[in-house]
């Protein structure tokens, strides 16, 4: 599967749902280990670059962030992140952040770092996530 359009963010139908449907895409793909499977690694390895930086960028509050978060625990469930954990470091470091916000509208946000955090504890072992 091409990432080409995932890569630049282009939503071919911007602004009609929720959300876009680009990421509404991938969160399907990676619902399953059986279609998940059909991605190659260094296809894998640019998606988790994207979910980085779209972490990184995204303010607390923001409905794509908490996407995002949703899509991370998907590939970590249906894919063989372990064998390269691509980012580790810099995605320990951002779930970090977001888990220490303290304001209303990151309630699902930190709700979903603590269940990335419970479900994968050895991918985070040495952090102080939650």
């Amino acid at each position: 599967m091409q990432l080409n359009s995932y890569t630049v963010a282009e939503d071919p139908v911007a602004g009609h749902c929720e959300p876009n449907a680009l990421l509404k895409v991938m969160l399907d793909m990676f619902s399953d280990k059986a279609t998940s499977s059909i991605f190659y690694t260094t296809d894998l390895m640019v998606l988790i670059d994207i979910i980085h930086r779209q972490l990184s960028d995204m303010e607390a509050g923001s409905k794509t962030r908490t996407h995002y978060l949703e899509l991370l625990y998907r590939v970590f469930s249906t894919t063989e992140y372990t064998e390269h954990n691509r980012r580790q470091r810099e995605l320990t470091i951002c779930l970090s952040r977001i888990a220490r916000e303290d304001l209303e509208e990151s309630e699902r946000d930190r709700e979903l770092v603590a269940r990335i955090h419970t479900a994968f504890p050895l991918l985070f072992e040495e952090s102080t996530v939650i």
